[in-house]
């Protein structure tokens, strides 16, 4: 698995993000595993690589904000949504990955 992650901001974008190998942590009560389908790149996406936009996650954090996937997995006692389902992606769920844990909800 990929994501692209970034350890600091700055004024070029792809100067500050690289693609990094991780391993999925494993799936707790309502959550799910979610393979990426698609992930635009917005100019909110840019801003906040540069530093310039008004709403920064913590760093390190994981490019994308937006982005749709299908659940490949499910966590224990989910049944919210079902493995092979197309789900939208929480806002600002590093979405720049091949894969993403969130809340089944």
């Amino acid at each position: 698995m990929l994501r692209a992650q970034y350890e600091r901001r700055g004024p070029v974008p792809q100067d500050v993000i690289d693609a990094v190998q991780f391993e999925a942590p494993p799936l707790q009560a309502g959550e799910a595993l979610v393979e990426l389908v698609a992930a635009p790149i917005n100019p909110s996406d840019l801003l906040t690589l540069t530093g310039e936009y008004g709403d920064l996650p913590p760093l390190p954090a994981i490019g994308g904000r937006e982005g749709v996937g299908r659940v490949a997995e499910l966590g224990a006692d989910t049944s919210e949504i079902a493995v092979g389902q197309l789900v939208l992606l929480p806002r600002g769920s590093g979405s720049w990955s091949t894969h993403v844990v969130a809340q089944a909800a």
